[in-house]
């Protein structure tokens, strides 16, 4: 699936009011495409940068299994 290639030209949501909206409007009446990573390989090579979320425990709160 690596090299998977595609372009939604109103943006990921399709929302008229996001600022992101027609970023991708040039590119695609211009007929071009984005490749895609798809594999944990491949999406960690093109990933700028990592966010990790991790959930506060509180005290005293019971761990689930």
């Amino acid at each position: 699936m690596d090299g998977t290639q595609a372009i939604i030209h109103t943006g990921q949501s399709g929302h008229p009011l996001s600022p992101h909206y027609s970023d991708l409007a040039d590119p695609w009446a211009a007929g071009a495409y984005l490749t895609v990573p798809m594999s944990p390989e491949a999406v960690a090579a093109a990933a700028p940068r990592v966010l990790r979320l991790t959930p506060r425990r509180e005290a005293g709160a019971a761990v689930r299994p």
